[in-house]
């Protein structure tokens, strides 16, 4: 979503480098993500899982190649009841933004023509009489899971987000959330990590997330920069003996190079 400069100091007027960021924007060619993540079940102990639609651990850029599509139900396909066609968008070979479409064919795989090292949303373009997708859809680029779309979600959610080629990055805000999926007294640590693609992850930021009733962290307004090439991420660990069902928020300000 793009903002004009009034706008981004009038939401985040507290920011430590205020100066330092805005002189440096230009703000003909910039955009602003919101970008929700879920991971419905981090049972991990202090290794922590990414907050993402797939669970577990985020593959990073793959080698480039197509992208694929598969359900888990036949009615995500034409003349099904699901989804008739799949949307999504990531980053090619070159580092910059494409987005393509695939006609799911149900529980067989389809491949679309688009070549991509990484997807980082996918959705339901079309549907038939359920509106959305019915089961959940699982995007992959060379057998490796980049992306799902939860059953009757419509949606991938994925707090993970890239720099493209060209431009630099800001995060500009955190929000976290969690419940205990069992009876015990549930602890997460949140962690937002960053890395240059091909580098190591880095943390930039720490919350400690404890209770039993779903406590929810208010964004943290912060300015952690995010080089060229770059991915911001949130990363969510259970020390506690329960599992957690972890949902957030990240926003980051893209903008492009004077």
């Amino acid at each position: 979503m793009a903002m004009s400069k009034g706008e981004f100091l009038r939401e985040y007027p507290n920011l430590p480098v205020i100066p330092r960021v805005t002189m440096a924007l230009d703000w003909e060619t910039h955009e602003f993500y919101r970008a929700p993540g879920d991971n419905p079940d981090i049972d991990t102990g202090t290794d922590p899982e990414d907050v993402w639609d797939a669970g577990g651990v985020w593959p990073g850029f793959v080698g480039a190649g197509n992208v694929t599509v598969v359900s888990a139900s036949g009615q995500d396909a034409v003349g099904g009841t699901g989804a008739q066609q799949v949307g999504f968008w990531g980053l090619n070979a070159a580092g910059a933004v494409v987005a393509g479409t695939v006609v799911p064919t149900g529980v067989v795989a389809a491949a679309s023509a688009v070549e991509l090292t990484s997807v980082f949303e996918a959705w339901a373009v079309s549907a038939g009489a359920a509106e959305t997708n019915v089961g959940p859809l699982t995007l992959t680029i060379g057998g490796t899971t980049v992306a799902v779309v939860q059953a009757l979600a419509g949606r991938s959610q994925s707090a993970i987000r890239p720099v493209p080629t060209g431009y630099q990055g800001f995060v500009v805000g955190v929000d976290v959330g969690a419940s205990e999926i069992g009876t015990g007294v549930g602890h997460s640590v949140a962690e937002l990590k960053t890395a240059v693609t091909g580098g190591p992850w880095q943390r930039r930021l720490t919350m400690s997330i404890e209770g039993t009733g779903g406590p929810w962290v208010p964004e943290m307004q912060v300015a952690e920069p995010v080089p060229e090439s770059g991915v911001a991420k949130i990363s969510v660990a259970e020390v506690m003996n329960d599992n957690m069902h972890v949902s957030a928020l990240l926003t980051l300000l893209i903008v492009a190079h004077l």
